[in-house]
């Protein structure tokens, strides 16, 4: 079982736990595999990254957006960060984007990041 120290914002509540995670956490291997881990518990590990359409999670051959989570905190943006959540998929074609819901992150490198409060949504 995975156990990581984390910061979690779903529907406007704040929470710091330590997340235990029960269920297999499947590292997406490459962005053409993505999409058959669709509603599977994954882990992705890039560049923290501000989209128009929320935060994210950037890597050379994938992005996958945090929806729930508008911006990264300043002292997140542009590092490594390791997000756990449920991998989705919205839209068709070339609108279709990846998404995790539900979902963790750490810092890499940095313990006291993932202890940070997330902004509240505007």
């Amino acid at each position: 079982m995975l156990a990581f120290r984390a910061v979690s914002r779903h529907k406007d509540t704040v929470a710091k736990e330590t997340i235990e995670l029960t269920r297999a956490v499947i590292p997406i291997p490459h962005a053409a595999g993505a999409a058959r881990f669709i509603g599977d518990a994954v882990s992705v590990e890039g560049v923290a990254v501000d989209h128009e359409r929320s935060a994210g999670v950037e890597r050379a051959d994938l992005f996958v957006h945090l929806l729930e989570l508008p911006a990264w905190p300043d002292d997140v943006l542009g590092k490594t960060v390791k997000a756990y959540g449920e991998l989705g998929r919205k839209g068709e074609g070339d609108d279709a984007f990846f998404f995790l819901s539900e979902f963790r992150y750490e810092v890499a490198g940095d313990e006291a990041a993932s202890d940070t409060d997330l902004p509240d949504a505007d």
